[in-house]
């Protein structure tokens, strides 16, 4: 009997199979709502961060997003 799997939709367009989570709020994405920005460590190592849209603005979980401006 084989165990097949369900597969997840990503859940920011709900069409598409997910292909990861987002680091940032572990929600399932898929390879086109991902935001992969890379980050520096160091001098010379890169690397790449799975985030989506939400949490890729956020300088609490991406240390290479801006500060976000509060309204007056």
């Amino acid at each position: 009997m084989e165990n097949k799997e369900k597969a997840v939709l990503c859940k920011l367009c709900n069409t598409r199979k997910a292909f990861t989570h987002c680091l940032g709020c572990g929600i399932p994405i898929c390879d086109n709502c991902v935001c992969d920005p890379e980050s520096k460590f160091g001098s010379e190592s890169t690397c790449s961060l799975s985030l989506c849209p939400m949490c890729i603005d956020d300088p609490a979980i991406n240390p290479d997003a801006e500060p976000r401006k509060m309204d007056a």
